[in-house]
């Protein structure tokens, strides 16, 4: 009986069962030190992201701007009774998935004063391809394709003959009417997709 080769088996087979246990062992440390390791990355990846799906509150500012989601557009006595509607630029605070930017420019407005408490507000932006809208005195009327509405924002048609483009009316914006009490023209400014005849609003 060879006694070596039974003890070189022997060594070989402890051997052998100690590399796989080393290869197991190695393989669970690899396992949880992956999985402690997904805990932290998930959270962050959570925290991360998380602007993107939750609904961002506008915070209220103070004076002149935004607040409550309605921006100040300008005083009542700035208006007189009757007159031309006139531009207002409005500004508003804004979000993006994790940035907020104060007093930003939002958009531009119409502004005509109907009665001593009354007035009405039209979004500057034309329904047809979203080009800035132009008043003459008497009528708004878009540069681009020559869409027309009178003062009211109603479409109007041409006197050439031509189809008015614009699918819809300009769009009227809801005016604060506490704010508007108080001598102040707030509005809730919104704009809207274009080439569509139903009014839908961008969120």
């Amino acid at each position: 009986m060879d006694v070596n080769k039974d003890v070189d088996s022997t060594e070989k087979l402890n051997q052998t069962d100690a590399d796989r246990r080393h290869l197991t062992m190695a393989a669970v440390t690899g396992c949880v030190t992956a999985l402690v390791g997904l805990f932290p990355f998930g959270a962050g990846l959570a925290a991360y992201l998380s602007p993107l799906y939750r609904k961002q509150k506008l915070p209220a500012v103070v004076g002149t701007g935004a607040v409550n989601n309605i921006s100040f557009v300008c005083s009542l006595n700035a208006l007189q009774i009757g007159a031309a509607p006139q531009r207002f630029k409005v500004k508003g605070d804004q979000f993006n998935a994790w940035n907020f930017e104060a007093q930003k420019d939002i958009g531009d407005v119409f502004v005509r004063r109907t009665s001593p408490d009354r007035v009405q507000v039209l979004n500057a932006t034309c329904p047809h391809a979203g080009c800035a809208v132009a008043c003459n005195g008497t009528a708004f009327v878009c540069p681009c394709h020559n869409s027309s509405f009178d003062l009211d924002g109603a479409k109007l048609k041409s006197d050439s003959g031509r189809e008015n483009p614009s699918p819809r009316s300009m769009d009227p914006l809801d005016v604060d009417s506490r704010k508007l009490a108080e001598g102040e023209i707030w509005v809730e400014f919104q704009n809207f997709y274009t080439g569509r005849e139903d009014r839908k609003p961008k969120t």
